[in-house]
């Protein structure tokens, strides 16, 4: 399966810095001090004046005019979000905004039940879609973190609303290819945004980085990789220090973090895979070798799930 181009809403986006957002979630001052002095971050990805359906609609127009083989052609569009999105199951938007956008009438779903690694979850069931059809299929996420004074998410880490649009091909063997996907769940130790208590909190951060290197080393191991051979790993944007965690436990030092978007978008929940390849793209040399790449992400339904592609 080959994971062939992205389109999304940075560059219509305003970055507002930590100070302006301080005064939007109303945190403390002992996050602001973690955001600002140990996180290093500068600002997020906001599209204050602009709903949610129109950032669908501007990252999945943008991706047609890239690929015009999409128009009246895609068989599968998935929305794949956290639950900050009002959009979860309206059909009647997310079906409108697709025939709207492909002139053509896929099967579409809201997947949201992985949260915030909903958007790997959907391609894991994409590569268990038989090779010898071709398929063409979209992935979109985007959300809204503010929205005529209304505040969506929590303040316990830095957000953003950029929306990302990605076409993949079910049957390709060539460009960007997929080559292993794994999830996992940590059985109900998600708790923590229910319950506080210290006990419950310390059993989810003791378990946390555990599962996360024995899910990176499964993947690997379905990849048929070894770990020094990663060249490339996009963090997850909610800690800067976890993917480097990660790497440390299960023997990819050498691979590079890459983690130029990380201080300035904000965690974009399912979209940070997609924005993050799409300007990693932009900024390689045009006579650079192939790489592999890996990611991995957690999301609040107790979900954790990786991917490793192979760009040719």
């Amino acid at each position: 399966m080959q994971l062939v181009d992205v389109a999304h809403t940075l560059s219509k986006a305003s970055y507002p810095d930590l100070d302006a957002l301080r005064g939007l979630y109303g945190w403390s001052d002992r996050n602001h001090r973690i955001f600002s002095r140990m996180f290093a971050l500068e600002s997020t990805a906001l599209h204050p004046q602009t709903a949610l359906p129109k950032l669908l609609i501007h990252s999945a127009s943008e991706l047609v005019k890239a690929n015009p083989e999409l128009l009246g052609n895609v068989d599968y569009v998935f929305y794949c979000h956290a639950i900050n999105s009002p959009l979860m199951l309206d059909d009647e938007v997310l079906g409108t905004l697709v025939r709207t956008v492909f002139d053509c009438d896929p099967e579409v779903m809201s997947v949201a039940h992985g949260s915030c690694t909903s958007a790997i979850m959907v391609m894991r069931m994409l590569q268990n879609f038989p090779a010898d059809k071709p398929l063409n299929a979209v992935i979109l996420t985007g959300e809204k973190c503010f929205f005529d004074m209304l505040q969506y998410a929590d303040n316990q880490g830095l957000y953003g609303e950029a929306s990302a649009a990605a076409f993949l091909k079910v049957g390709a063997e060539t460009g960007t290819q997929i080559i292993a996907t794994e999830t996992g769940h940590f059985e109900g130790m998600f708790a923590p945004m229910v319950d506080v208590s210290p006990e419950v909190v310390q059993a989810f951060d003791q378990a946390f980085l555990p599962r996360m290197s024995g899910l990176v080393t499964r993947l690997l191991q379905n990849a048929e990789m070894s770990a020094e051979q990663i060249d490339v790993i996009f963090p997850t944007h909610l800690s800067p220090f976890t993917s480097n965690r990660v790497a440390n436990l299960v023997g990819m030092e050498k691979a590079e973090v890459w983690k130029n978007n990380l201080p300035k978008i904000g965690h974009c929940y399912c979209g940070d895979l997609f924005l993050n390849y799409k300007n990693w793209l932009a900024t390689r040399d045009a006579d650079a070798g192939p790489a592999k790449i890996l990611s991995f992400a957690s999301g609040m339904t107790g979900s954790y799930a990786g991917i490793v592609l192979e760009k040719g």
